[in-house]
C-alpha cells in the first residue's frame, strides 16, 4: 500500500510540475525559461517546509552556556557527587538530560556529566530564578 501511494504522490508531482511550468511559461511569453524557474523555486520551499515541519524538535537538541568559570562537571546530579572535570565559562554545551537543578552535559571534549542550573543557562528556555 506504500508503494501505490508513493506512485500516486510521485504521479500527482510530476503534473502539477508540468501544469505550473507550462502555465508560468505562457503567462510570461519571454524566452528565459521562467515556468521552470518557478517549478524549481516552488519545489525548494516546499521540499524546506516538508523537511522543517517532519525534523522540527528531532534534529535540534537543547543548548546552555556555561555562566560560571570553574564550573564542576559532576558525575551524578547530587551535591556531594565527585567531580570529574571543569566546564569553562562561555563554553555552549548540549543538554543531555535535565532532573530537577541539575542538567546532564557535555563539553567539547566530549566529557559527560552533571552541572548546575546556576552554572548552565539554558538557551532555549526563559532563565530560571537561581536556586543556590
Amino acid at each position: 500500500m506504500r508503494i501505490v501511494l508513493l506512485l500516486a504522490a510521485g504521479a500527482l508531482g510530476t503534473l502539477a510540475r508540468y501544469w505550473l511550468g507550462g502555465f508560468v511559461q505562457k503567462a510570461s511569453g519571454g524566452v528565459f525559461p521562467w515556468g521552470t524557474f518557478a517549478v524549481n523555486m516552488a519545489g525548494c520551499f516546499l521540499f524546506g517546509l516538508i523537511w522543517a515541519l517532519a525534523v522540527a524538535g528531532t534534529l535540534a537538541r537543547p543548548t546552555g552556556t556555561v555562566v560560571r568559570r570553574g564550573a564542576p562537571l559532576l558525575d551524578s546530579a547530587s551535591p556531594t557527587a565527585e567531580a570529574v572535570g571543569t566546564l569553562r565559562e562561555g563554553e555552549v554545551v548540549p543538554i543531555l538530560e535535565a532532573s530537577g537543578d541539575w542538567v546532564r552535559v557535555e563539553d567539547n571534549a566530549g566529557a559527560r556529566g552533571w552541572a548546575h542550573v546556576a552554572d548552565v543557562r539554558r538557551l532555549d528556555a526563559p532563565p530560571r530564578a537561581e536556586t543556590r
